[in-house]
């Protein structure tokens, strides 16, 4: 029974898999069938791959026992199949039929990924949608189009006979197999440096003997030659053993260059196997700026062209909806109608281009449009207007960041294709989740372009390696946008802060070191003409150059995704393995970016001298507000108290500066789960560490304070006071 569990599982894995193959089908036959200009051939052409699609869909839920799924894919087989045949075939309705069923495709492509179950309340709407849809009759075409295929080439199936279907859990596991022989072999070759290092040491040696001998020679006046004898064996023994030791050294480099060939093309076809089209995202983006643009009352012509480069999966994924975002924005806010399009001497029907070019190992994907584009002062005037501190003087870069600020819209009214204000903040969260970036080109009145720069490959990326104190971390090169040696004459001073001017610009210079909660250091004496080394990263539009106290070298490193134990720790997205077998942190770019604060003036090349650390405690009992304040304060700790959640969501809002909140869960007017909710969500605030200490000791309530982002979770009735003082130094 176990193992007919297993391989039912292993069926259902390949049928998630085969279903997103199927939806892109569909998609695309879709738009041939919606798209204006498309000739028959090609319009019967793609009602017959309709109809494939459903059909291996029927068989494929049938053969995984998806009931449900079987039943839809036969029902909507069935209303195609009176809509293709015939004199004259209904391929409207046709088109319909597949935009319901893709619909309901996508649905349960996540929840069969999610629960492993199909969404039924998804199916029961594409039904009654299927219901609803009132047959239509196009106009008898000119021309006859092509007959449908045959029975048996609509049930043939959709692989070629040399190409078979692999779980992705499978495909996971060998390409982890794969990474861990490359890092073996990394280490091998540590060792062979070592035998290496051995026969360099036997040769030394050999030479101190033969030195040694000659001297005892010249000075045995007596005759006695048992001490050179001595020596001239275990010189011997020695030159046998370098012979030895050499001989080894060459049958190890041969082997370590045999085994880091095979292990490096495991790695390279493991890899491969990942990899799918960034070019199958393209029926998707084209309907999703057709339906804008419907909606709309507006023309688009769209096109996707480029490299289209193979990407892996997980970028694909993670691509998917940015790129959606930036499609129906660029046609919603950039693509005018096409009467006023024409008063400014532009062709009534607007351009979106996706284009993506290579850059190393790197993919440059560019949503642009020939649109309105983005005024600056709109912009600024849309933040003031909300509240936003925005400066007296600001470059249009500098407004360009605020699109992506969460809640920032530059609409006035919300409609149901914008207005809400978070579809350039899902962008750049997205993106800054695959270790990459967003930048900002536009010209008013004639577009904007967007570009997105993200690794092809999200196992094996180019990072800068860089040492703060004597740690030595890994920051992925996408993210990284400069490299610089900084004297004091590049640094300036505004409100008491530090910038660096980077080519004009003016960058918030903070420490990486301070910034990931290392003790501070006493200062150290400045030294007249020396550089600090910083390294400037960018997410979105934003940039921050940190200073680090080396910049070692970049290289290609295999990251490994943190487990489960270690999954929320702050600033770290994954980790390395180095060849001598050290263990180091990947940095999330994004975290540092958002939570950085330039550094004091008074700072300026050296770490801040040590202050007490700020604590908000959280409680409404006045007796542990006071007992957890004692304890606090008697561990050098500055503390500030709340009695309820909404008190120190006044307190956290109003800017004041806190290195960690201790709260309660159970409180009047805001608890401590919806406080710790409003402090991930909010930039500023995301990376505050929140101990939560409650009587809620059920497993729900500690799952759902880990979930929310909760650092950690002391339960009272196990309160021990040396517990919240070492948890709350951890965090720190």
């Amino acid at each position: 029974m176990a193992e007919h569990d297993d391989i039912l599982a292993e069926l259902r894995s390949v049928f998630r898999d085969e279903v997103d193959d199927h939806a892109v089908n569909l998609e695309r036959a879709g738009l041939t069938l919606s798209r204006e200009g498309e000739g028959p051939e090609a319009r019967a052409s793609a009602a017959a791959e309709v109809f494939r699609a459903v059909h291996s869909l029927k068989g494929a839920a049938r053969a995984v026992g998806y009931d449900s799924l079987e039943r839809f894919f036969h029902a909507v087989e069935t209303r195609l199949g009176s809509a293709r045949h015939g004199a004259s075939p209904d391929l409207a309705r046709v088109a319909a039929d597949a935009a319901i069923t893709l619909r309901a495709l996508r649905a349960c492509s996540v929840s069969l990924a999610e629960r492993g179950e199909a969404d039924e309340a998804a199916l029961a709407e594409a039904r009654r949608a299927l219901q609803d849809e009132a047959p239509t009759r196009t106009p008898t075409p000119t021309q006859t189009p092509a007959p449908p295929p045959p029975p048996s080439a609509v049930a043939a199936p959709t692989l070629s006979p040399d190409t078979q279907r692999v779980s992705s859990v499978r495909l996971a596991g060998l390409f982890a197999a794969a990474e861990d022989l490359a890092s073996l072999v990394a280490r091998h070759g540590d060792s062979s440096r070592q035998l290496d290092s051995l026969e360099s040491m036997l040769l030394e040696l050999r030479n101190d003997l033969r030195r040694a001998r000659q001297q005892v020679r010249a000075q045995d006046d007596r005759g006695d030659e048992g001490a050179s004898h001595a020596i001239d064996r275990t010189l011997a023994s020695m030159q046998t053993l370098a012979g030895w030791v050499a001989e080894r050294v060459s049958r190890e480099e041969i082997s370590r260059r045999a085994l880091a060939g095979a292990a490096g093309d495991l790695l390279t076809r493991s890899r491969d196997l990942r990899l799918v089209p960034l070019a199958t995202l393209s029926a998707l983006l084209e309907r999703a700026a057709l339906d804008v643009a419907g909606a709309l009352g507006r023309r688009v012509e769209f096109r996707m062209d480029g490299d289209l480069p193979e990407v892996d999966r997980r970028v694909l994924d993670g691509l998917r909806e940015p790129l959606l975002h930036l499609v129906r924005n660029a046609v919603d806010h950039g693509i005018e109608a096409p009467e006023a399009r024409v008063e400014r001497a532009k062709s009534p029907v607007g351009r979106v281009r996706v284009a993506a070019t290579v850059a190393g190992r790197d993919v440059r994907v560019a949503v642009e449009d020939d649109g309105r584009g983005i005024d600056p002062e709109a912009v600024l005037a849309a933040a003031r207007e909300r509240g936003m501190d925005v400066g007296p003087a600001r470059s249009p870069q500098d407004a360009f960041a605020l699109l992506f600020e969460p809640g920032f819209s530059t609409r006035a009214r919300v409609t149901a294709l914008s207005g809400r204000g978070v579809g350039l903040d899902v962008v750049r969260m997205r993106v800054a989740q695959l270790h990459g970036r967003v930048e900002v080109e536009s010209e008013p009145g004639r577009g904007t372009r967007f570009v997105l720069t993200v690794p092809l490959d999200l196992s094996v990326m180019r990072g800068v390696v860089v040492r703060v104190r004597d740690v030595r971390a890994v920051i992925v090169s996408t993210a990284v946008v400069g490299l610089r040696r900084v004297a004091d004459e590049d640094l300036r001073v505004i409100e008491g802060h530090l910038y660096l001017d980077d080519a004009g610009a003016l960058v918030p210079l903070a420490s990486l070191g301070e910034t990931l909660g290392f003790p501070p250091v006493a200062a150290a004496p400045r030294v007249e003409g020396a550089r600090t080394h910083c390294v400037i990263l960018a997410v979105g539009e934003r940039r921050v150059a940190f200073r680090v106290d080396a910049l070692l070298e970049e290289r290609e490193v295999v990251v490994k995704p943190l487990n489960a134990r270690v999954r929320r720790a702050a600033f770290v997205s994954g980790a390395a393995v180095f060849g001598d077998g050290e263990v180091v942190i990947v940095l999330d770019a994004a975290d540092l970016t958002r939570i950085a604060r330039p550094a004091s003036s008074a700072a300026a090349g050296d770490e801040r001298r040590a202050v007490r650390r700020r604590v908000l405690v959280v409680d409404d009992s006045v007796t542990t507000r006071q007992l957890e304040r004692t304890i606090l304060e008697a561990a050098g700790y500055d503390v500030a108290v709340a009695a309820d959640g909404q008190a120190a969501w006044e307190l956290l809002s109003a800017d004041e500066r806190f290195d960690a909140v201790v709260s309660d869960v159970e409180m009047p007017r805001l608890d401590g789960f919806q406080l710790l909710a409003r402090v991930r969500s909010t930039a500023r605030l995301a990376g505050l560490p929140v101990l939560l200490v409650t009587a809620l000791a059920q497993a729900a309530d500690q799952q759902r304070a880990l979930d929310l982002g909760a650092s950690a979770y002391v339960v009272k009735s196990r309160f021990d006071q040396d517990e919240l003082l070492e948890t709350l130094e951890q965090l720190l």
